[in-house]
């Protein structure tokens, strides 16, 4: 099932509520969590710009969205969604046997040009540079 990473920043009435019954109320939100067909991976409180993150498997974005939504209703805390992406289906999908020849990520160190049909009929060049793959090859994978 897709991972989701949920931010969350806690409103004014979240922050002076935080004390009040703080396990409590995470136990209640993890229930309905699950209830909407979502399983909780992990919950972390931060310090920094975010005040919770959560991990989250469901079957997809509208779920979570739908339970975040929720979740931001009761006034507490405002989340932001992102789908998260296991490292070895980002290499899968960053290298070059599942990129098309025309969009190929060149090796580290040089340059490729891809030539575009422009928007007035001629054509243009195009320099691409692509960090990923140098990323993926440095980090072995």
């Amino acid at each position: 099932m897709p991972i989701f990473v949920a931010l969350g920043r806690a409103t004014e009435s979240g922050k002076r509520r935080t004390l009040d019954g703080l396990a409590e109320r995470h136990k209640k939100a993890v229930a309905r969590a699950e209830d909407a067909g979502a399983r909780i991976l992990a919950s972390y409180a931060l310090l920094g710009p975010y005040d919770y993150l959560v991990l989250l498997e469901a079957p997809d974005i509208e779920t979570v969205a739908r339970i975040l939504i929720r979740e931001a209703a009761r006034g507490n805390v405002n989340y932001e969604i992102h789908p998260a992406l296991p490292m070895d289906q980002f290499a899968r999908l960053v290298s070059e046997e599942e990129v098309p020849a025309t969009l190929r990520i060149p090796r580290a160190g040089r340059e490729s040009t891809s030539t575009a049909q422009g928007q007035e009929g001629g054509l243009s060049r195009a320099t691409v540079r692509r960090p990923y793959r140098r990323i993926a090859r440095d980090s072995g994978l």
